[in-house]
């Protein structure tokens, strides 16, 4: 009977289960990752990535035309000394790719990365903002 509870348990502690023994959950890691959330607001796009534990350094953002690239990498080690034990972050390439429905301006797009959530503004290519015509009387 005690064999059974422990295989019941199993999904739900393995850590105790296996203690000692390193887990690695790189199998668990998403595909869409980092969450990427794209809005509009007036004459910019504003794209946002919550990625903690991410440092400038490791992305790269590229703009071409009404396409917006954000690619990067997660790197996770032990400190010098250490071996994990656990390991729930896994190391991971990122590459996320999003067209948006007006080209950008590259040469304004800004990043700015603050307590680990990326913002990038993607002003709209100025042929592409929407224009108010005044109409004259003659």
């Amino acid at each position: 009977m005690l064999s059974i509870w422990r295989e019941f348990d199993h999904p739900f502690f393995s850590f105790d289960r296996h203690a000692g023994e390193p887990v690695d959950a790189a199998a668990t890691t998403s595909a869409r990752w980092p969450a990427i959330t794209v809005t509009e607001r007036g004459d910019v796009f504003e794209l946002v990535a919550e990625a903690p534990g991410l440092g400038e350094k490791d992305f790269e953002i590229s703009v071409e035309g009404d396409v917006v690239r954000v690619s990067g990498e997660r790197k996770v080690a032990a400190p010098e000394g250490f071996a994990p034990r656990v390991r729930e972050r896994a190391e991971a390439k990122f590459s996320r790719e999003f067209t948006l429905p007006t080209r950008v301006d590259a040469e304004g797009v800004e990043a700015t990365l603050a307590n680990g959530v990326l913002r990038v503004v993607l002003p709209k290519a100025k042929e592409s903002r929407a224009r108010t015509i005044t109409v004259k009387a003659s």
